[in-house]
């Protein structure tokens, strides 16, 4: 049974958020009441970035725009990450698209901020909730697309069935069945949640009209959530506010949530303080040890996470490796020459630069490279801890944790059959 949060101060979730702007709630099945936009495939999709994008500054975005940049070959929810992604980025030219408002205007420039994902032992419901509230200054809310079940809608009284809505309350029910052969997909805005009867609901804003459920929203309580959540093909996103902010590090505050939440789980209370001893006479600070290169380098590549780390896109955004790593290294030492664009290059610079030695166990800070060998494309890495390599991922264009020692040797050396070479930073007196 799921514990309910009360009002106090954080930790614990307040009970009631909203950043929902109350702009407009069009009806998709009659091309919506601001725009003349004729149903299509996963039009919910557009409607929701449009509103979501539009919470942090309160203009209204286009979807009928966003509808004619969208892949035509969508599927239904399975394609809800593709759709949501070329809604939002021109894939083949690498540059992200603005958002038009009203007027006809390119708005801000955004990108897809972060896929929410349950983090034990938050479920997707908190996560999502957490995600809210750590962004809770910029005013975003999510985007969430998950498969839509008939029990969610039925015929208004005098309708004649031509027309279904789901009860007036709003509250989603729990389908008999989550067989997916009698679900829709949809897309809908999660602005933030209520308590009902004692328990936490997300408020949701379906692409429905205002005669939907409470006037155009809908409740959906945590249990719905998490297993609508759980499905294959099922995600929820937040959006950036402007091009070029990176996602909040949240990671040392997630761990206070996390151990808050165990204590709370549990009724744990928090530990008194012991009595603090009398000060001692404060003795002469020490002077701060000297930063090692090693230190240096794996402290420059951790500050480069999740940015553009080869900004100038000299080489393909697949084949930037090189360019970024020489990048981060010129950073700290400017004699290292930057946008280095190959990784032959750049084993060969790293072979003959006084800061770097040849290594044959890796430590925090080293490089590692795999050089290219006859058309098999090569890639390079920083140590930012003992056993985690951060490089270029090629599907983001940004520089990421996302290889151990060991997933780098079963890849690229046993896999793709490429040589691995370590080069870890020295002291020197090169200027």
């Amino acid at each position: 049974m799921h514990k309910t949060f009360g009002a106090a101060a954080p930790p614990k979730f307040p009970e009631e958020y909203s950043v929902e702007n109350g702009l407009w709630t069009p009806d998709q099945s009659v091309g919506g009441e601001v725009f003349n936009l004729s149903p299509q495939p996963m039009g919910c999709t557009n409607f929701t970035t449009c509103d979501v994008a539009a919470d942090d500054d309160q203009q209204l975005y286009d979807p009928a725009y966003q509808e004619s940049i969208t892949h035509a070959n969508a599927r239904g929810g399975i394609d809800i990450r593709e759709s949501l992604a070329s809604t939002l980025e021109d894939k083949t030219k690498r540059q992200v698209r603005g958002l038009r408002n009203i007027k006809g205007e390119v708005g801000f420039f955004r990108t897809a901020y972060f896929n929410i994902k349950p983090t034990y032992p938050l479920d997707f419901f908190d996560s999502i909730r957490l995600a809210m509230l750590s962004t809770k200054d910029e005013g975003r809310s999510v985007s969430a697309g998950t498969p839509w079940f008939p029990e969610f809608m039925e015929p208004v009284p005098g309708s004649g069935g031509g027309s279904e809505h789901v009860n007036d309350e709003g509250t989603l029910p729990m389908p008999a069945s989550f067989d997916l052969t009698f679900a829709s997909w949809h897309n809908y805005k999660i602005p933030g949640w209520k308590t009902i009867n004692g328990q936490p609901y997300f408020i949701i804003k379906p692409w429905c009209g205002k005669e939907y459920g409470d006037k155009g929203f809908s409740y959906m309580s945590r249990e719905l959530a998490n297993a609508l959540l759980g499905i294959r093909g099922s995600a929820a996103f937040t959006v950036t506010k402007l091009t070029g902010m990176e996602p909040k590090r949240i990671d040392f505050e997630l761990v206070n949530w996390i151990v808050s939440f165990i204590r709370s789980i549990f009724g744990l209370d928090e530990p008194e303080a012991p009595p603090t001893p009398p000060a001692p006479s404060p003795a002469p600070a020490p002077s701060p040890a000297p930063e090692s290169p090693a230190t240096k380098l794996a402290e420059a590549a951790t500050a480069m996470l999740g940015r553009d780390a080869s900004p100038k896109n000299l080489a393909p955004q697949e084949l930037s490796c090189a360019e970024g790593v020489s990048n981060i290294i010129h950073s700290c030492w400017p004699d290292f020459p930057a946008d280095v664009l190959s990784t032959v290059n750049l084993l060969a610079t790293l072979k003959k630069s006084p800061r770097f030695k040849p290594v044959l166990d890796p430590v925090r800070g080293c490089v590692v490279v795999s050089p290219a060998v006859a058309g098999t494309p090569g890639h390079t890495g920083i140590y930012t801890e003992a056993d985690t390599i951060a490089s270029n991922d090629s599907r983001t264009g940004t520089f990421r944790e996302n290889y151990t020692r060991a997933s780098w040797r079963a890849y690229f050396i046993a896999q793709k059959g490429l040589k691995g070479y370590l080069f870890a930073p020295v002291d020197t007196d090169v200027v």
